[in-house]
């Protein structure tokens, strides 16, 4: 599954991905179904690629925004993703941050493991801000 993931954050802020937002949401569904899971376990290195997917978002919008090219988050197909709504860098990056805060204060999971940040966590999410 984090190979999965890495490779769909990876895309997120290359050309070859037009909708930044609606990969990492697709990233954010595959960690939820991981964690409500009986037969994958997540692991912080799930949580850290997440993160990082929201980071790239971040990026991405602040780039659009910097380049003034057409792909700009008003072209966000928003039928595609109804239930997360970023509409700027500031949205991921508080998303990202959110996040982060929920997995320091989230109860043990299902399968008795609680999933702790590291220093790949706070870094994902501090550059999310950058």
């Amino acid at each position: 599954v984090n190979i999965d993931l890495d490779r769909m954050a990876q895309r997120i802020g290359t050309a070859s991905e037009k909708y930044p937002v609606q990969a990492a949401a697709q990233c954010q569904d595959l960690y939820q179904q991981v964690l409500s899971s009986s037969k994958l376990d997540a692991d912080v290195v799930t949580l850290n690629t997440v993160l990082k997917a929201w980071s790239r978002v971040a990026g991405a919008i602040a780039e659009t925004h910097l380049n003034h090219n057409n792909n700009s988050p008003s072209d966000i197909d928003f039928a595609r993703m109804p239930s997360i709504p970023i509409y700027t860098a500031r949205d991921a990056a508080e998303y990202a941050t959110k996040m982060l805060l929920d997995a320091e204060q989230s109860e043990e999971n299902d399968k008795n493991k609680k999933i702790l940040p590291d220093r790949t966590s706070y870094n994902a999410a501090i550059d999310a801000w950058a």
